[in-house]
């Protein structure tokens, strides 16, 4: 019980620091979204995060594994897609 304690917090806590990261410009810090302006960064980087926050909530909510995150279902997903598009059986 307490460890799933400790990962909701873990995971607010980064909820938090991504929100404040979008108050604070932190997108100047990369290299190509620095060249960006702030309205063109902030668009790129708020939609950038879309994925990442995906990803996480759905991994959450996809399998009720306690291990964790099933991050070969995606590379399985993946590879599979990839063979089929290169014609490998």
């Amino acid at each position: 019980m307490a460890e799933d304690t400790f990962f909701y917090l873990g995971l607010s806590l980064l909820t938090m620091h991504e929100m404040d990261a979008i108050r604070c410009r932190e997108w100047r810090i990369f290299p190509i979204l620095s060249m960006l302006s702030d309205k063109a960064g902030y668009i790129v980087f708020v939609f950038a995060h879309i994925p990442l926050f995906f990803f996480i909530f759905y991994q959450l909510t996809y399998n009720q594994d306690p291990e964790g995150f099933r991050t070969t279902h995606w590379f399985t997903v993946l590879a599979s897609k990839r063979s089929n598009v290169i014609g490998v059986a």
